[in-house]
């Protein structure tokens, strides 16, 4: 995967993903990116441009042809929208996952339990670092078989932790790392992607997600973060459970648009304002 900038915003582009990913816009490359993106799309063939963009700016990449897929209020700075959008080079990729949108829509029409089941006694949720890398390292690789981030290069996560500042949380039971989470901030736009669950199967069905989740909210309490939001697998309904039942919104479906445990996967979109 490759990530670097066009001017000052970030992009990530690769053939796994088969996309050209806008992961940080900044206004001073407007209207060049959207041309930047295309041209890149175009030279290796990728059939999906995607990216967070300010609603100020969302009429020129309609005019582009990009869709907008996903809306979350007040995701810059806790008071300018942010449009997720997608721009499409095949009719294939544009295709709905019919079943599991389904089997979503069930979920969205199920009665939210907000209260959480008490975490069990022999599990903490810690802050992890630098330190617990192998450990990190050790459950994302038995958990995903592919991923859209580095998350399996110590280098990405050490840079990720100390140069970037972003949070790891984890749950430990006797000793061992068994699930954790992160958060990648955006601090200039005062957002966070919440991401990176992962829970060993021998450990599911202990509400450690929910827990995880709490915890990483906490977090962002004693910070000048304004906006929460997390693209989570549509085809992970235990996942988007989780984000239901913490009142979080769903604000819409990106259609096939990223590479995870080994398919290109739809992805729905999750927020809340802290």
């Amino acid at each position: 995967m490759g990530i670097n900038f066009i001017g000052k915003s970030k992009i990530s582009h690769d053939k796994e993903n088969s996309r050209v990913y806008l992961m940080s816009f900044h206004p001073d490359d407007f209207p060049n990116i959207i041309d930047a993106m295309d041209q890149i799309a175009e030279a290796y063939n990728y059939t999906k441009l995607f990216g967070k963009i300010p609603a100020r700016f969302v009429p020129a990449f309609l005019q582009a042809g990009h869709l907008t897929e996903a809306i979350v209020p007040r995701l810059f700075n806790g008071s300018e929208d942010g449009f997720f959008m997608g721009k499409y080079r095949s009719t294939e990729r544009l295709l709905p996952e019919t079943k599991a949108l389904k089997d979503f829509q069930s979920l969205l029409l199920k009665p939210v339990k907000v209260s959480l089941p008490p975490l069990e006694p022999s599990y903490t949720i810690e802050p992890l670092n630098v330190t617990h890398i192998p450990q990190i390292l050790e459950i994302f690789t038995s958990i995903f078989e592919t991923y859209p981030l580095p998350i399996f290069d110590s280098h990405f996560l050490e840079e990720s932790i100390l140069e970037d500042k972003n949070p790891y949380y984890g749950a430990w039971h006797k000793g061992k790392l068994v699930a954790l989470c992160s958060a990648e901030c955006n601090r200039e736009a005062q957002n966070a992607e919440l991401t990176d669950f992962a829970v060993l199967d021998s450990h599911k069905g202990k509400n450690l997600g929910a827990h995880l989740l709490h915890r990483l909210e906490n977090h962002f309490f004693k910070n000048d973060i304004k906006t929460l939001f997390s693209i989570s697998r549509l085809h992970s309904i235990p996942m988007n459970r989780i984000f239901q039942n913490a009142e979080y919104h769903y604000a819409g479906t990106l259609t096939r648009n990223t590479q995870i445990c080994g398919a290109i996967e739809s992805m729905n979109i999750w927020y809340k304002l802290i």
